[in-house]
């Protein structure tokens, strides 16, 4: 995420905003498409313990993220969007995010 609407926030915002974004787009998977056989994941009291940042903390974060990956295509990322979508790698460059 080199994007310098990123700047303004510490790598542990951006990297706890990454972990619940994925938790709210697998959420989001149908059944059949879950690898885990997990109903719900939650940010939860252990999550905010060691990361030190609860939901409302990260929403702006998260915000700023789905746009970098929005305007993704439009930058110079379009092989990592390829690699991505390939089956080796559960196709994760092609989740909608929630």
């Amino acid at each position: 995420l080199q994007s310098y609407n990123m700047i303004k926030y510490k790598p542990s915002q951006i990297a706890s905003s990454a972990l619940l974004l994925a938790m709210r787009s697998y959420n989001e998977l149908p059944a059949r498409e879950k690898s885990i056989d997990y109903e719900n994941f939650q940010w939860n009291e252990l999550l905010m313990k060691y990361t030190t940042y609860n939901e409302s903390d990260l929403e702006n974060c998260i915000i700023d993220i789905k746009q970098s990956i929005k305007t993704a295509n439009k930058r110079n990322l379009r092989a990592s969007i390829k690699k991505y979508s390939d089956d080796d790698f559960l196709n994760v460059s092609e989740i909608i995010l929630a």
